[in-house]
């Protein structure tokens, strides 16, 4: 974009612009855009590194061993093999940000009018961007060929994840049930689902319950003065958390509407490859160009070990 600058002259600027400097009321940028990705926070926490392979395998138990059973001195044992084991398969995705800069901006943003490092703003517009984009991807309704897991699709009782059919491998279901209204229902439906997953193994509480602004506003006026309610963590600067028996509930902007998802973070969370984890690459200058390229990378994917203790809400409303 051509830059616009101010006109000078006699009919501008008077004695005053010329002898006196502006005062700067901040010397970082203030973002107008970007909303906060407290999920990616919080799954960025609890990521897995990974410093390669060509693939994610997640070893599955699928089946209990048949020849168990109580006997009596000689009697015979059931000897019969046992299988119920199988691996499932997560494929990497890529993501990348070019960052550019031609050689009159850096000459230009150097020296006494240097007030904020151009390079710096712009490696953090691509950051922010591509948080962003990660983030969308993770509530995507349909998943691109390149993309990310989304958990619309990987909480559900019908998705093909990681190489296994939900329809015909009944282990590899998730508890996805039909809210209705939250004043009505929405604690018990909260209560239900709780249960139902807990219950199963592998042992690990839910400490993770995501959904909209709207629907945690529901929850938070479903709670009642006479019960007393612990608050739960701070997510990347959203409001403060609330909690659910041992969840923090909290809500990210880009949540599906009127959705509430519910996991333990030790069944749910993200792979990233060590060698590419927001990996800016070194700055490339085109041959033909007074300017330098450079490309923002991360390797990354939604894996579950567990997809039956994964569960959501839909069609929530007031």
């Amino acid at each position: 974009m051509a830059q616009k600058f101010f006109t000078y002259g006699p009919d501008n600027v008077n004695t005053l612009l010329t002898t006196t400097q502006s005062s700067y009321a901040t010397t970082d940028l203030v973002d107008q855009f970007f909303n906060q990705t407290p999920f990616w926070k919080k799954m960025r926490e609890n990521a897995r590194m990974m410093d390669g392979g060509a693939s994610i395998l997640v070893q599955l138990l699928t089946d209990q061993n048949s020849t168990t059973t109580a006997y009596d001195g000689y009697d015979t044992l059931d000897t019969t093999a046992q299988e119920g084991m199988t691996s499932a398969q997560a494929k990497w995705k890529n993501y990348a940000t070019s960052i550019s800069i031609s050689g009159s901006e850096e000459r230009q943003n150097s020296g006494q009018g240097k007030l904020i490092s151009l390079l710096e703003a712009k490696n953090r517009q691509g950051l922010l961007s591509q948080k962003r984009k990660l983030t969308a991807d993770l509530f995507a309704a349909s998943v691109g060929s390149k993309n990310l897991e989304s958990l619309v699709t990987m909480i559900d009782a019908t998705s093909t994840i990681q190489e296994i059919n939900s329809t015909t491998s009944s282990f590899w279901q998730s508890t996805a049930t039909t809210g209705g209204s939250f004043a009505a229902q929405g604690l018990s439906d909260m209560r239900t689902n709780w249960t139902t997953i807990q219950k199963i193994t592998p042992e690990g509480d839910i400490d993770v319950i995501l959904t909209t602004d709207t629907v945690f506003n529901f929850y938070e006026g479903s709670l009642t003065p006479q019960t007393r309610y612990t608050q739960g963590g701070n997510f990347d600067g959203a409001p403060t958390g609330l909690k659910f028996k041992t969840a923090n509930v909290f809500f990210d902007s880009q949540c599906n509407s009127g959705v509430m998802y519910m996991f333990p973070s030790a069944n749910l969370f993200l792979v990233i490859n060590s060698n590419a984890d927001f990996m800016t690459t070194p700055f490339v200058k085109p041959s033909n160009q007074d300017a330098r390229v450079s490309q923002l990378i991360t390797m990354v994917q939604l894996v579950t070990n567990a997809r039956r203790k994964l569960t959501k809400i839909a069609s929530i409303t007031a």
